[in-house]
């Protein structure tokens, strides 16, 4: 708090004295918004660097890239859906969203087109630029008591987003009421130390997964995570030129080969490791070197299947590192609430004390 300011005035025979209190001169949290406060860690000028570097403000006159993405991430934050609820709530604040550095409230029919016209890459690049910002203090409560593996660790996963059907085509087998589980489908990697999806792809969930796997791009020494939905021993091999590790299940289908025993199996659990080849395609001498553990999973009781490259690991370790998909699954929506929540008692502690000041 700032230091007290006192004025004395003669007025006749009276001495007249005023006491002015003025508030902390950190402007952090002081007086503004929620959302205003979520917006000072947006870097407007490297933002608006982005949008001339991929010309996404060419011919526009108002509704610019800036305002656009403030714009998408208050209809996010307030959980609406359509465009007539962000046109309609932007209008219902009109005289606050100066805080937010948008000058005037956009028109549905305005958002549409930015919304058709504008290049998805330019909000890729804001994603990329926060996540290398801001992971530090993302992963800072997280990786204390990570191994070296998880620090190298990626998990690749999809779930399907059910839209109209006249939309985008479904897939699969239909219900009993005719529906198709359809929409689209996010395919995604996440980074365990920093707990962040580090590649979205948005498909069509008639795309079968494997099609996605030729597209991951992660550092060589990683240890990539995906369940058997993704099988292609093609990229399987590439990953293994590439000195990529990576653990899946196996298919039940998959033409092996040459099968040979690795380690002397000392934990009861693990049924079968072996080194083995896989034939590529149906037709071609290509294969695929790789190792096979079979695993009793008392709390299921039955017997998992898992695939990897790696030769050196045990195969308890393979195990757990395949575990850890299944923790992130189960945990990370219930995770994500929480930080949420934290964060948002933080910020509301934050102004109660500024206002009591």
């Amino acid at each position: 708090m700032g230091r007290p300011y006192k004025e004395s005035a003669q007025n006749g025979n009276f001495a007249v004295q005023t006491n002015l209190i003025t508030m902390s001169k950190s402007s952090y949290f002081s007086g503004e918004p929620i959302f205003s406060q979520l917006l000072s860690f947006l870097p407007k000028q490297k933002v608006k660097s982005i949008a001339e570097y991929l010309s996404s403000d060419r011919y526009i006159k108002r509704f610019d890239s800036y305002t656009h993405l403030v714009t998408l991430l208050y209809a996010v934050i307030s959980d609406m859906n359509s465009l007539r609820e962000i046109s309609v709530g932007m209008l219902s604040i009109a005289n606050k969203i100066t805080h937010l550095g948008v000058l005037e409230c956009v028109p549905r029919s305005t958002l549409a087109d930015a919304n058709k016209r504008r290049p998805p890459e330019f909000f890729e690049k804001v994603y990329y630029l926060l996540l290398e910002k801001y992971r530090e203090s993302l992963s800072d409560s997280r990786n204390r008591h990570l191994d070296a593996i998880d620090q190298k660790l990626y998990v690749m996963d999809s779930t399907t987003i059910a839209l109209f059907k006249a939309i985008l085509k479904g897939t699969g087998q239909s219900k009993a009421d005719g529906r198709h589980k359809g929409g689209v489908k996010a395919h995604t990697i996440i980074k365990v130390s920093d707990f962040t999806p580090c590649f979205v792809r948005i498909t069509a969930a008639a795309v079968h997964d494997h099609t996605l796997l030729s597209e991951v791009n992660i550092p060589v020494g990683s240890y990539l995570v995906f369940d058997k939905g993704y099988v292609d021993y093609a990229v399987y091999e590439d990953f293994t030129s590439r000195g990529i590790t990576y653990v899946t299940k196996l298919k039940s289908n998959a033409k092996s080969s040459n099968h040979k025993d690795i380690n002397r199996l000392e934990d009861k659990a693990v049924l079968i490791d072996e080194r083995m080849t896989i034939q590529i395609h149906d037709k071609g001498d290509n294969q695929h070197v790789c190792r096979r553990i079979a695993y009793w999973d008392k709390v299921k009781n039955k017997v998992n299947i898992f695939l990897t490259n790696n030769m050196d690991l045990s195969a308890y370790d393979v195990v757990e590192i395949y575990l850890r998909r299944w923790k992130i699954e189960t945990n990370g929506e219930s995770y994500r609430l929480k930080e949420t929540q934290r964060m948002m008692k933080k910020i509301q502690a934050n102004n109660k004390k500024n206002s009591s000041i």
